[in-house]
């Protein structure tokens, strides 16, 4: 019987390949050319914003979908009807508590 797909789920889901998507393809310009290749450059006026590629720009979409998602449905995740709930969230938490653990890892060093 297949189980029900959570909002949760399908949005993490979503965050998490944007976030994946953007750091492989930063992973891949290092590895090919040794740098990660910055290509979009904007200047307004005298104000030059820092440069930027797709990856990068991919990671910050998935990581404001994170956090959009957890304003929008922080409370909501944690109703439910006792066992059905419990057992969405062990359905949920499973893969994704190691995507997780080195997401938090990552920015635990960044910072």
């Amino acid at each position: 019987m297949a189980e029900a797909v959570t909002p949760f789920a399908k949005n993490a889901a979503v965050a998490f390949a944007f976030i994946l998507g953007g750091a492989l393809g930063n992973v891949y310009d290092r590895l090919v050319h040794g740098y990660v290749i910055d290509f979009l450059d904007f200047y307004v006026n005298n104000y030059h914003w820092p440069a930027f590629n797709i990856a990068d720009s991919a990671i910050f979409i998935g990581a404001a979908l994170l956090i959009i998602d957890m304003f929008k449905n922080g409370d909501k995740k944690s109703e439910g009807n006792g066992a059905d709930a419990r057992a969405s969230a062990a359905t949920v938490a499973k893969p994704l508590s190691s995507i997780r653990k080195g997401y938090d890892r990552l920015i635990d060093n960044w910072c």
